[in-house]
């Protein structure tokens, strides 16, 4: 068992190429399963050392020796205790104190650099050998990219506690579909203000909000989620907890499943420093729990390489170009598990573009393949398109040429397509927020001028309503489009005026951005027309109609039936926005008529400019 090695043992699995356990035999298992070993190790993205009983490194992979930019053989005898930084090592020696006792220890730390602080999740696990514990072995995640994250979302927590109630409204909608569980409480009872959907799955799906912790969750399982909020709230220091145990409710009225969350919970501090609330944010991390487990309870060697992540061990014969494999690398090309194959025959699965990367009978002779490659795949049993990372090395014969190629296969389709998906995300929500903040501020800017401030802080919040009506139909399609009909009706649907507002037009959707604008310059000429124009008199009517003639989208607002229109002295807020904002967001043109029967309103813009009909979004 890996485990079960000295402390010796393993620094010559990392750091040599292994001894012959035989004379005469063209290879030795042992020096096989150790150089696939090794290869795992130096390939990895944990940071992998042993540490012998008196806390001193025996040996470390490369991912930890460029973490902490010193080279292999200067971290070899080093002080492991000394690697974090100092306000954590308290805890760090008493991970490595419970190791060196055989037990299994865990804990997060920072180390130092010229790049800045990196954070890790460490797992400590006791070396066995005949006389007891022999050293420990450290497998170190690099977490510094989730704990940016979780600190960029504890900021826009903090912002949210600070805003007025319109951006609480708008945090608690882009949030409600978000994957990792979130809540904000408030107060020295902690009343539930936000709880997105995922965070539900804790709750079982209750309603929650406006409860207290306690009067949400009773009895024992309040008293510990109290004894962390308290200290929290009291104190204003964060507090975080790994692999916490949970039980959650994935579908409602389902049963309850076992999961395991990595939790922060964040005081909300205001603008004086005083901490008003808790953010509480997890990330389910069951899948990784489990898999941890049962590596624990597997063979601790050569399958503690292959089952991580879902790898594949392989071994080539160079002459030959016979390979084999385990089970999960068979499984990772869609085939069968079998004794052996011709390595051209897997190779063939390589798509056209990414051939030049793969081996070749050449590359393998002279030992000048690549050791580290990714490329794509087509799965041999369903033709899918997957990703796949390679890393291999050679083990020489005894005239030194290459005898055999040995690495792991892994297949990482699914971390590529989190990449992307992560990045277009962040990308469009940053682009309509800005956009939404930009058009508020100019909002505000032109309403909360002057002297009367009530008049104009009623007119505000008329079209901040207006606003928020759009944002609930765009939010409703989860931001894609907006039929027009309901973004008219919405809009003018504040103003009354029943049976005297005729709206007529075909079924069109726009854009997001469309949406907004249409509603706000919509409820500014209802406004006026209310105020000064044909709905301030009991006769007066207003149409609005659209029309998609062509190539061209056409909206015409048109009153009748109102005072005589005297066109005004200067130009508003209202006219500036329809002219130049609507028209924008349109890519077209509006212009608004001051004619005697009444004031009318023409919107021109190519119709290649709205989002897709209705009738292709089907």
């Amino acid at each position: 068992m890996l485990l079960s090695r000295t402390s010796g043992e393993l620094q010559g699995v990392s750091g040599a190429t292994g001894m012959a356990r035989g004379v005469g035999m063209e290879f030795d298992p042992d020096r096989l399963q150790d150089g696939v070993l090794r290869a795992w190790l130096e390939s990895t993205g944990d940071a992998v050392a042993l540490i012998d009983l008196s806390g001193r490194i025996g040996s470390a992979n490369a991912t930890l020796s460029v973490a902490l930019e010193t080279p292999p053989a200067a971290l070899r005898g080093g002080c492991w205790r000394s690697i974090w930084n100092e306000d954590e090592r308290v805890r760090a020696n008493a991970a490595l104190d419970a190791a060196l006792r055989g037990e299994r220890a865990h804990f997060r730390g920072s180390t130092g650099g010229q790049g800045g602080a990196r954070y890790w999740d460490v797992q400590l696990l006791p070396v066995e050998a005949e006389g007891g514990v022999a050293a420990a072995l450290m497998i170190a995640r690099d977490i510094s990219q989730e704990r940016r994250n979780e600190q960029r979302l504890l900021e826009i927590a903090r912002r949210v506690s600070q805003s007025a109630r319109y951006e609480t409204d708008n945090l608690r909608r882009l949030l409600r579909d978000a994957p990792s569980i979130m809540c904000v409480l408030r107060g020295p009872d902690f009343v539930i203000e936000l709880l997105n959907e995922a965070a539900l799955q804790l709750a079982g799906h209750r309603d929650l909000l406006g409860l207290t912790a306690r009067q949400a969750f009773p009895g024992e399982l309040g008293d510990q989620l109290l004894g962390v909020l308290e200290p929290v709230y009291r104190t204003g220091v964060p507090f975080t907890a790994s692999e916490a145990p949970v039980k959650l409710q994935r579908v409602a009225g389902g049963p309850d499943e076992e999961a395991f969350l990595n939790i922060v919970f964040q005081p909300i501090r205001e603008e004086d420093g005083t901490v008003s609330g808790v953010f509480v944010e997890a990330t389910e991390i069951t899948a990784r729990v489990r898999a941890e487990r049962a590596l624990l309870d597997s063979e601790r060697r050569l399958r503690l390489a292959q089952e991580v992540a879902g790898i594949g061990s392989l071994e080539v014969d160079v002459a030959t170009g016979e390979t084999r494999g385990s089970e999960q690398f068979w499984r990772i090309w869609g085939l069968a598990p079998r004794p052996g194959m011709d390595i051209a025959e897997l190779e063939a699965l390589v798509v056209p573009e990414d051939s030049h990367l793969h081996t070749t009978p050449e590359s393998r002779r002279n030992g000048t393949a690549a050791t580290q490659v990714e490329y794509r795949i087509r799965r041999a049993d369903t033709g899918e398109l997957r990703w796949l990372s390679r890393h291999i090395e050679f083990i020489p014969d005894a005239a030194g040429r290459p005898a055999q190629m040995i690495g792991v296969v892994q297949d990482i389709t699914a971390r590529k397509a989190a990449e992307e998906q992560r990045a277009l995300l962040a990308r469009e929500l940053e682009h309509r927020m800005k956009n939404t903040l930009a058009m508020v501020s100019a909002v505000a800017a032109q309403t909360l001028r002057g002297d009367q401030v009530e008049p104009a802080r009623d007119a505000f919040m008329a079209r901040l309503e207006a606003l928020a009506a759009a944002n609930d139909i765009l939010m409703a399609r989860r931001w894609a489009s907006a039929p027009i009909g309901e973004v008219v009706e919405a809009a003018l649907a504040p103003h009354g005026a029943e049976g005297r507002i005729h709206v007529t037009g075909p079924a069109l959707l726009l854009g997001a951005r469309q949406a907004l604008a249409l509603a706000l310059g919509l409820h500014e000429l209802a406004t006026n027309a209310a105020k000064y124009g044909a709905l301030s008199t009991p006769s007066g009517t207003v149409e609005v109609r659209w029309s998609a003639e062509g190539e061209m989208f056409r909206l015409v607002w048109r009153e009748r039936g109102g005072p005589q229109v005297v066109p005004p002295p200067h130009r508003g807020f209202g006219s500036r926005l329809i002219e130049r904002v609507v028209s924008a967001d349109f890519h077209g043109t509006a212009r608004i008529d001051y004619e005697l029967p009444g004031v009318s309103c023409v919107l021109e813009a190519p119709l290649t400019e709205l989002a897709p009909s209705a009738d292709d979004s089907e």
